[in-house]
């Protein structure tokens, strides 16, 4: 018999990553709206509010978009073959 302890910020986590999942998929959405060409005059508003040189929020742009939708990627994977049986 496995005794397993109990978690008392479950809640928590479950907060944690939820908004982890909204915001990546948010900003993955905006830099592939961006990358696919739906360019429009919010996103220069954003980078001059920012106080960024054009070319270089585009490479940060992209590198967040890459880097978040390949953290999707392995968050998803781990969701799919993660075990959820209870062995007891």
């Amino acid at each position: 018999m496995i005794i397993r302890k109990k978690r008392y910020f479950g809640w928590l986590e479950e907060t944690f990553i939820s908004s982890v999942w909204v915001v990546s998929f948010g900003l993955v959405l905006i830099g592939g709206l961006y990358l696919g060409g739906a360019y429009t005059d919010d996103l220069s508003i954003l980078y001059i509010v920012l106080g960024l040189n054009q070319k270089i929020f585009l490479v940060v742009l992209g590198l967040i978009t890459t880097s978040l939708f390949v953290w999707l990627i392995v968050l998803g994977c781990a969701e799919c073959t993660r075990d959820t049986s209870r062995k007891e």
